[in-house]
Parts: structure tokens; C-alpha cells; sequence
């Protein structure tokens, strides 16, 4: 169960490549970096200027403020349409991701669940989930439709120093979530899906312009 239930979860899953890069390895070297300081100035823990000799130099602390999500280039919306003749179902994203999103020829995490924490999230709020048991179900019926939202970020596991944790024992202080701006470019997602509750998993994919210009139609094929 959830010590406080206050993560947000969006939607979808990836698997074709096209284009679009973001930066990781620039934001993670950063990252790295920011964690490596040595003694000194205290923790600007949710934001703030960089001061002093900066992230790593003599007397520097953590600069906590990096380690927040980038503004996202805008969200997209994906409609799916069921063209089959039975029934399909989709995770209601509780605990389990439903899509990814492909960006530079690579799968990147994009749906944040319950269980998911972002690092702006540790440094701000000490509490954390303990686990995550919810695994629900959502049918699309035949020819109906469902729609799912991608806010327009990837997230990357980052190592958070200590310091700049609520929470100094958090246990998601080492591997929190940061969100990166996807490139203007054409992306995919790939969505998991099930033909039945018992299983018979599968996936969709689809291409599309980012940002879009309106929502993105998927038709599940039989």
C-alpha cells in the first residue's frame, strides 16, 4: 500500500524508431557531477541558483535544483479504436506502465505509475510508496475507443545525493526520476495491450509528428 498516494500517472507504450534525440548523457554527467561536491554550502533543495565555486568545485554542495523535470514542448493525446470483433484491455497504469515511447532509435520510459517517484518528488515530500498492488484493467469494447495522454517527457533514473532528499533514508533517493524534453521530431509509441483478461498480450505502434497538431488516432487491428 502507498504511504501517501500523490504521484500523478499518465498514459501509452513504444516500439517503432524515428528520430528525436535528448540530451541524457549531458543532463547525467550533470547529475553525477552535482552528486561528487565536496563540503560547504547546504542543499538548495527544489530549485535555485548555482552560487559559489559550482557543482563540484572546492566547498560546493549538492546543487538539488538540477535535478528537476525540463518543461515539456506540449502533450499529445492518442485515441485508440477497437477494429476488432472482440474485446481488447488496457492496464489502468496503476503499477504497471501501458506504453513507452521511442526517441533516437530507443525505448524510453514515459508513463509514470503510483510506484514511479520523480527527484523533485523526494526532495520535497518525505514520503515515498511501499508498494504497489493495484493492477487494473480497462476493456476497450469492439469499435469503441479509449484515449491515452503523453505529457511530452522521457524520464532517466538519477542518483540524488542524500542531502537533497526530505527524507534522507528514502530508498528512491538513489534512483529517481527525471523528465527531458522530447526533440521536435518523428517519434512512436508502442501499447501494451491484452486480448483477453487472462492474457494473450500483445502490442500496437504508431508513428507520429511531434508536437502534434491534435490527437493521434490507433486502430488495434485484428
Amino acid at each position: 500500500m502507498l504511504r501517501r498516494p500523490w504521484w500523478m500517472v499518465f498514459g501509452l507504450l513504444v516500439t517503432t524508431a524515428c528520430g528525436g534525440n535528448v540530451d541524457h548523457a549531458g543532463a547525467a554527467a550533470g547529475a553525477a557531477a552535482a552528486g561528487g561536491g565536496g563540503s560547504g554550502a547546504s542543499p538548495s533543495v527544489g530549485g535555485g541558483e548555482q552560487g559559489g565555486d559550482g557543482i563540484g568545485g572546492e566547498g560546493a554542495g549538492p546543487v538539488c535544483g538540477q535535478y528537476e523535470s525540463e518543461p515539456s514542448a506540449g502533450a499529445v493525446q492518442f485515441v485508440l479504436t477497437n477494429a476488432r470483433p472482440t474485446s481488447v484491455y488496457i492496464g489502468d497504469g496503476a503499477c504497471i506502465e501501458r506504453y513507452q515511447i521511442v526517441v533516437g532509435g530507443e525505448l524510453q520510459k514515459a508513463d509514470m505509475t503510483e510506484f514511479d517517484v520523480t527527484c523533485v518528488e523526494v526532495e520535497q515530500n518525505p514520503y515515498y510508496p511501499l508498494d504497489c498492488d493495484s493492477f487494473g484493467t480497462v476493456e476497450i469494447a469492439p469499435g469503441a475507443t479509449a484515449a491515452l495522454t503523453w505529457p511530452g517527457l522521457v524520464y532517466q533514473h538519477m542518483s540524488l545525493p542524500a542531502a537533497c532528499a526530505a527524507d534522507p533514508n528514502n530508498p528512491f533517493a538513489g534512483s529517481c526520476l527525471q523528465g527531458f524534453a522530447a526533440d521536435s521530431s518523428m517519434l512512436a509509441i508502442q501499447i501494451a495491450l491484452s486480448g483477453s483478461l487472462e492474457g494473450e498480450n500483445f502490442s500496437v505502434t504508431q508513428s507520429f509528428a511531434y508536437p502534434a497538431s491534435g490527437p493521434v488516432a490507433i486502430s488495434i487491428e485484428p
